[in-house]
Parts: C-alpha cells; structure tokens; sequence
C-alpha cells in the first residue's frame, strides 16, 4: 500500500520572528529540512509527500519546487502566488514547466478582512488557478468558514483542499 503524507513544510528558523509562536512552541524555531523529515517518513512507511507553501512569495513556491526536484519522495508541491497579481495569467502559465507543483495557497486566515477570499481580485486570480488546472488550499479559521461555501459558488470549476480541516476550536467544540 502507498501512504502519502498529504501535507507538511520545511523552513529555517531565521525567518521566524520571536513573537509569532505561542509560548510552548519554541520546539518550532528550528530549522526543518529534508533531511530531518526523510527518516521519520522512511520509519513510518511513508513512501510520498505533498510539500506545502510556509511563507507568502513566489520565491518560496520556486525553492520548494527545486527541494522537490532533489527528492524523489516529495511527490508535489502547493506553492503561493500573488492572486491580486493583473499579471497572475502569466505567473500560472510559468508553473507549466514544474510537473510537481499541483496547487497554491495563501495565509487566508491571517487576512484583517475574513472575507478577503471573496475580494473581485481575489476572485479573478482563482479562477486563474482553476483555469490552469491547479487546485486551490485552503488556510481558514473559523471566523473564515461561512465564505467557503460562497467561493465554491463563486468559482465552482476550482478543486479546493481544506487544510488543517479550517482550524476548529477543539478545545471549545466549535465544529460550525
């Protein structure tokens, strides 16, 4: 049997500032590399990953496309892109020739405006991504849940992954 790990990041500590984490979370500020994930997954009959977006630039998106290329094991990548770019046609065009990028995201739920995903520019950048055959991850709160619905109306030919299933308070049973 396969078993792909459908989500997970690197990143270098350097690029954490000291007040973002919660206390607790210093386990975090590290860096974390391939070669610090590849025997876990190797230990855990994990035979591929999906390489997911960590910081909002396309220059993030192109080196985990080449972390990607150097690891067989990392089966595809979701990458960011500026979806208010007028331009963003010709960024999607450009991801053509990277086989294993799949799909994009952005920090949706960091976004002052919960209903940011609904914005005309917004909007027009996914459909875009949707055109180009790419699916679209979701980084929601709960404060983000009741848009979700109205994006998938708004662009129904968009495959769309909920991450993190949209962050639900656990601790305060709050499931909608």
């Amino acid at each position: 049997m396969k078993i792909i790990d459908a989500h997970q990041h690197f990143w270098k500590k350097e690029l954490f500032s000291s007040n973002q984490l919660p206390p607790g979370l210093d386990v975090l500020v590290k860096d974390y590399q391939p070669q610090d994930l590849k025997p876990l997954i190797d230990r855990m009959g994990i035979s591929q990953t999906v390489l997911v977006q960590t910081y909002s630039s396309f220059q993030n998106t192109l080196e985990f496309i080449e972390i990607a290329n150097q690891n067989d094991w990392i089966g595809a990548v979701v990458g960011w892109v500026d979806l208010a770019d007028p331009e963003i046609n010709l960024t999607m065009d450009s991801l053509k020739k990277y086989p294993k990028i799949k799909g994009v995201r952005h920090q949706w739920e960091d976004e002052s405006d919960p209903a940011w995903i609904l914005r005309p520019e917004i909007l027009r950048g996914l459909k875009q991504v949707a055109k180009h055959g790419y699916s679209y991850d979701l980084l929601a709160k709960p404060h983000n849940w009741k848009y979700i619905p109205m994006l998938a109306e708004a662009v129904p030919d968009l495959p769309m992954v909920i991450d993190h299933i949209a962050k639900p308070n656990i601790r305060k049973r709050q499931y909608k």
